[in-house]
């Protein structure tokens, strides 16, 4: 993918091309599916993940986050209540949805605390959220990249897409906010109450 050239017109441009790219990516529509047997080690090192839950997990999913979807909120606020049975989830972030996706998703990655500016942008989630970045490095740049790079070649076409592992060890990738009901089996942790009235919707 062009990069743009090194200066502020270059970087813009690179946000354009990757917010352009997003909308591309996302009219194939959703669905389930299972990855590659490669597909965890892809994600665990060479993307560029933002841990939220338990620093010593018992249990790990990925998920492709744009900033501006309304179902990925909905998964940070649905996967809070495991964090204390253990749970670790590592987000990708993306910038696929929205002209200021790009920018918002550069602003976290590029935090000095990346966990904390992406849990601060879910808690005002609804007023905005964080503010996106016109200039972003060129280290940020190439993370932002990356990740949709990655995303593009596991065949995720929306976001949420939350990456897990069976109890066999085989990996599956669910499009997608998934029903509340399907969490337990997902996570392989005790389902846990939920009491968020937006959330009502997955039951």
């Amino acid at each position: 993918m062009w990069l743009g050239r090194p200066g502020n017109g270059g970087r813009r441009s690179f946000l354009t091309v990757l917010a352009i790219a997003g909308a591309l990516l996302l009219t194939g529509g959703t669905a389930n599916a299972q990855s590659d047997s490669g597909a965890w080690e892809v994600l665990e090192k060479e993307s560029h993940w933002i841990a939220t839950g338990a620093d010593d997990p018992e249990r790990i999913v990925y998920a492709f986050t744009d900033p501006n979807c309304p179902y990925c909120h909905d998964l940070w606020k649905a996967t809070k209540p495991y964090y204390e049975e253990g749970l670790q989830v590592r987000h990708i972030m993306v910038g696929i949805l929205r002209p200021s996706s790009p920018g918002k998703a550069a602003a976290i990655l590029g935090a000095d605390d990346p966990t904390q500016a992406l849990n601060e942008h879910e808690r005002s989630y609804e007023d905005g959220g964080i503010e996106p970045v016109d200039s972003p490095g060129s280290k940020v740049q190439s993370r932002l990249e990356d990740n949709q790079r990655i995303m593009q070649r596991l065949g995720a076409r929306a976001t949420p897409a939350v990456v897990y592992r069976d109890g066999d060890g085989k990996v599956h990738m669910v499009a997608g906010m998934p029903r509340l009901e399907a969490l337990p089996k997902i996570l392989r942790l005790p389902e846990q109450p939920v009491e968020d009235p937006d959330l009502q919707k997955y039951l």
